[in-house]
C-alpha cells in the first residue's frame, strides 16, 4: 500500500476490520495450506484485520504479520495476541526465512511497475519450495477507487510480470467470486506462486 491508500485505511480501520473480520476464506485456505509443511513458517504480508494470521496462528503454524496501515496492524496485534509490525512491502528484507507468504488483497495495491521488484523480493524470503499465495481483482488495468489505487491482473498480464521474476513460477489459479466485504460480486484472481530452483 502506499501513502494516501494507508491514510485511508487508518481513517476506516475500525469499518474494513468489522467487515472483513468474519470473511470465510476456507476455499482458498484449502489451496494454500496443504502446500505448507505442518508447522511451517508464514507471514501474512499485508494481514489487514488479522483474521488469517490468526486462523494459521491456531492451526499450528509460526506466524509473522504486517501491514501498511498503522491503525490495522494495532487491531492485528490485538487479536493474534502478538506483535504485527507497522511495513511495507518496500521494507521486506528477509532471505529465506518463510515457507509460504499470503498476500491476500494486498499486492493489489502495489503499482504494476512496482510488482515485479515486490514479487522478488517476496521470493527472497521465501524457503526452497515455498509459495506464494496473491488475489487481486480481475482485470487488465490500473482502477482508482476514490484514495485507493489498485492493480487488477489476469493470467496474460501475471505472465509477463513473472517474465521480470525468475525466481517464481504459476503452480494454481482460480477465478472465484468470493465473499466480499462489500458483497458486489467481484470475481478474484487467486494465483498460488511457487519458487522455482535457479542454476
Amino acid at each position: 500500500m502506499q501513502n494516501i491508500q494507508d491514510d485511508f485505511y487508518n481513517k476506516n480501520a475500525n469499518d474494513f476490520y468489522s467487515r472483513t473480520i468474519k470473511l470465510d476464506m476456507q476455499s482458498e485456505y484449502s489451496r494454500f495450506l496443504p502446500l505448507v509443511k505442518p508447522g511451517g513458517r508464514v507471514l501474512d504480508a499485508g494481514c489487514g484485520s488479522g483474521r488469517d494470521a490468526r486462523i494459521f496462528k491456531d492451526l499450528g503454524f509460526k506466524v509473522s504479520a504486517f501491514d501498511a496501515s498503522v491503525e490495522l496492524a494495532k487491531r492485528a496485534s490485538a487479536l493474534l495476541g502478538e506483535p504485527v509490525e507497522h511495513a511495507t512491502f518496500d521494507s521486506i528484507t528477509l532471505m529465506g526465512k518463510y515457507d509460504g507468504i499470503w498476500a491476500c488483497a494486498s499486492l493489489l495495491h502495489v503499482p504494476e511497475a512496482k510488482l515485479p521488484k515486490t514479487l522478488r523480493k517476496l521470493a527472497n524470503a521465501l524457503s526452497d519450495d515455498g509459495v506464494i499465495f496473491a488475489s487481486f481483482k480481475l482485470g487488465s488495468g490500473t482502477r482508482f477507487d476514490g484514495e485507493r489505487e489498485f492493480t487488477d491482473m489476469n493470467l496474460p498480464r501475471l505472465e509477463l510480470i513473472l517474465n521480470q521474476v525468475p525466481e517464481l513460477e504459476v503452480y494454481d489459479l482460480a477465478n472465484s467470486v468470493a465473499p466480499d466485504s462489500s458483497n458486489d460480486g467481484t470475481v478474484w484472481f487467486s494465483p498460488i506462486l511457487k519458487k522455482r530452483k535457479l542454476n
